[in-house]
């Protein structure tokens, strides 16, 4: 297993939550996806496209590109290029929508899937942070400086023992 950058690990958790099956098909717009990029965004329900009641209840009935377009913009980004990266992995399989731009069509593969469950959960998230920075320099300087801190500790307690 690997660890993925933030977006990435993000989209691949909410497509994990949204999906839930290898090999299943869901059609999203990017605009929708970009609350999966938030804190635990995979928890978000997002409405599948062609769910015209849901997504005009989502947005107050008016389309995000007119409401906040630059953001719009630079998350459809982030997610256009998260999602590319995920396909060269073969971790997710995407289609563009026939004749919407800004909408595509899903799917996990076996090792998206499997990845994907790992990261919604915090405690299999965790330790696959930790398994890939368990080798990492930094634990060096926290082992020093924890080393000194109880070196000094041992010797504080010892003069209030005397």
């Amino acid at each position: 297993m690997m660890w993925l950058p933030k977006d990435e690990r993000r989209l691949l958790a909410g497509y994990y939550s949204l999906i839930g099956d290898i090999g299943t098909e869901k059609v999203y717009r990017l605009g929708d996806l970009a609350r999966l990029l938030r804190f635990r965004g995979h928890k978000a329900s997002i409405p599948e496209y062609g769910d015209a009641v849901a997504s005009s209840q989502e947005s107050g009935g008016v389309d995000p590109m007119k409401r906040e377009a630059v953001e719009y913009i630079q998350a459809s980004k982030r997610i256009q290029k998260a999602n590319n990266l995920l396909a060269k992995r073969d971790l997710i399989q995407v289609t563009p929508h026939q004749h919407e731009p800004d909408v595509v069509v899903i799917r996990l593969s076996v090792d998206g899937y499997d990845l994907g469950r790992r990261y919604s959960n915090v405690l299999e998230s965790s330790g696959l942070c930790f398994q890939e920075y368990r080798n990492h320099w930094m634990w060096l300087i926290v082992a020093f400086f924890g080393g000194a801190f109880g070196a000094k500790l041992i010797e504080w307690i010892g003069t209030l023992v005397k």
